[in-house]
């Protein structure tokens, strides 16, 4: 049945807010009714609990005037948990008053009025004289305790995004319910904010791992922790109990290991305490597993809401043997696969880290977009109880990356939603008349990945699998059309950023003695100003890559010979 909210600028409807609604509540009703003017051009009436009840009442958490809707029921509800309940005189939307009442006003928006946040800057809000919505009721407990994308155009110094598609790391603030915070400086690599051997080193060489192939305690930014030692773990524990004292509204502290992938790079403590630790569980990851686990006994009377993280990565991703970690202890395993139902026996907080960029390449295509549902469901399976995307995350992204971004958002929300339905509304939205010949360029490299059947990698050079100089010869002819097809400067702007993925490739499928190709490097790179973006690699800045990219030095060397080696940009 249909129930009418609004006709022809006037509205029957008023806003009931309930009784001692939270700072977040009250916002939560701020937000329903400055979408539903944008939308209508109606502010809605509000009034208080403490009102007589009448009919044609959107009810804004717990209440007298809430409580009239049979279908809610007594239903107690987890920190984001709410019920909506819809009906022909009566819209109810309460939850717990942390973020559950709002990301109910938001569910309301989105899923009933037809608001989408799709980036931080680009909202759609239809614009609607007659606005009608479905009689329906639900309790919707969301399936992941922890949900961040991380993507610097996605959110980063913008909250309001990241609550909007209720993604609740970065709104992290009393305003919109608090989330999901980490204490400290950082929230991975951590060892050495808590030990760092500018501080410690000269005096207490001791506090850091003992290489048997260097006969010393090694120092500089891969070295890792001595864990068996005594006065580390003192001071491990006192920095994490003040750090949660300085941050009341953080609730996990990272203990984890230092970046390091490389054999040469690999420094973990091989002393004979350590070593010992490590070989009774079959894994380095042992050793730090006892240590964090002592922390973690060590926080709990003082902060028993907090938390401590550590993660699986690199030399760490083997699970050990015998150890389980406590309650409050989270795993992060940064890889995914059935080695995951192992490490589940370990712990059962797993918070994922997933990479869904190429970090060498940011602008190379990364067209995983098949492998986005199933993996997301993929992990469930595994009973995660956390996933944190991490895309190019350090410039305003090419290669789509606000549509990946909004579809991991949708996605880590509702696990059940379909990529088919998701990506031609985005397209649509945010390209509008240039949308139909772009998304014949995601399906044309879509396809390619199917015909491989593997999905792109995240630490590759060129040349890749699913790019040839047939693709590349397509990509231009359909970029050519969306440019002319752009409606305004702006969308010509869009497809203008999103093309500098096809002109990176031709660039680096280039003939290297093309007389031209020095001018179309130039050219590139100014427009990567042009357009906003400040990186190509996350290794290195846009002044270096350009005389990498120029020469095929550095990240810019061509792992094998190309097929058909020697393109030049009237054969691609």
């Amino acid at each position: 049945m249909k129930i009418r909210l609004a006709d022809g600028g006037k509205t029957l409807w008023t806003l009931v807010l309930g009784t001692e609604l939270s700072e977040t509540e009250r916002f939560a009703a701020e937000e329903l009714i400055s979408h539903f003017r944008e939308m209508t051009g109606i502010t809605l009436r509000t009034k208080a609990d403490t009102s007589p009840c009448t009919p044609y009442e959107i009810c804004i958490g717990h209440g007298r005037h809430a409580t009239l809707a049979a279908d809610i029921g007594d239903a107690e509800f987890g920190l984001e948990d709410f019920a909506l309940s819809i009906h022909a005189d009566r819209i109810v939307i309460v939850g717990n008053r942390c973020r559950g009442t709002l990301y109910g006003v938001y569910e309301f928006l989105e899923e009933d009025l037809g608001i989408r946040w799709y980036t931080p800057d680009f909202t759609h809000i239809p614009c609607r004289s007659r606005v009608e919505v479905e009689e329906r009721s639900c309790v919707i407990r969301p399936a992941l305790e922890y949900r961040e994308t991380l993507c610097v155009h996605q959110g980063f110094g913008d909250p309001i995004w990241y609550v909007r598609n209720r993604l609740n790391r970065a709104m992290a603030t009393p305003l919109f319910g608090g989330g999901v915070q980490w204490a400290g400086k950082q929230f991975c690599h951590t060892f050495h904010s808590f030990v760092s051997p500018e501080e410690y080193y000269d005096e207490h060489p001791e506090y850091f791992a003992w290489r048997e192939d260097k006969g010393c305690r090694v120092t500089g930014r891969r070295a890792q922790l001595c864990l068996t030692n005594p006065d580390v773990l003192d001071i491990v524990i006192g920095k994490t109990k003040q750090w949660l004292r300085d941050n009341p509204g953080a609730n996990i502290v990272s203990i984890s290991q230092m970046d390091a992938t490389k054999p040469e790079d690999i420094l973990y403590c091989q002393c004979p305490s350590c070593k010992a630790l490590d070989e009774q569980e079959g894994t380095q990851a042992g050793s730090i597993l006892h240590f964090v686990n002592a922390v973690a006994d060590a926080i709990r009377d003082e902060f028993p809401y907090a938390s401590v993280d550590t993660i699986a990565y690199s030399y760490t991703t083997k699970p050990p043997k015998h150890v389980k970690v406590r309650d409050n202890v989270i795993l992060r395993p940064c890889f995914n696969g059935d080695l995951l139902d192992e490490w589940y026996k370990v712990g059962k907080r797993l918070f994922i880290w997933d990479y869904v960029t190429n970090f060498r390449h940011y602008t190379l295509p990364f067209p995983n977009y098949d492998y986005i549902e199933s993996h997301i469901r993929g992990l469930m399976k595994h009973k995660v109880r956390g996933i944190f995307i991490q895309s190019t995350y350090d410039t305003r992204g090419t290669d789509f990356n606000e549509l990946k971004c909004w579809l991991y958002a949708k996605l880590l929300w509702n696990p059940e939603k379909e990529i088919s339905n998701l990506i031609p509304e985005f397209m649509t939205a945010y390209f509008e008349t240039a949308a139909p010949p772009l998304m014949q360029y995601l399906d044309l490299l879509r396809e390619r990945i199917r015909m491989a059947g593997k999905p792109p990698a995240c630490f590759v050079n060129l040349p890749v699998f699913y790019i040839d100089n047939d693709v590349l010869r397509t990509a231009d002819e359909l970029f050519d059309r969306a440019e002319k097809l752009a409606c305004s400067e702006e969308i010509l702007a869009r497809v203008r950023r999103m093309r500098l993925s096809v002109r990176f490739v031709e660039l680096m499928y280039m003939d290297p003695a093309d007389p031209r190709r020095p001018e179309m490097v130039d050219a590139y790179f100014d427009d990567l100003a042009e357009l906003g973006v400040d990186r190509i690699s996350e290794r290195n800045e846009l002044v270096d890559a350009k005389e990498m990219v120029l020469n095929f030095t550095g990240l810019y060397e061509l792992s094998e010979a190309l097929p058909g080696a020697g393109y030049s940009p009237d054969q691609i």
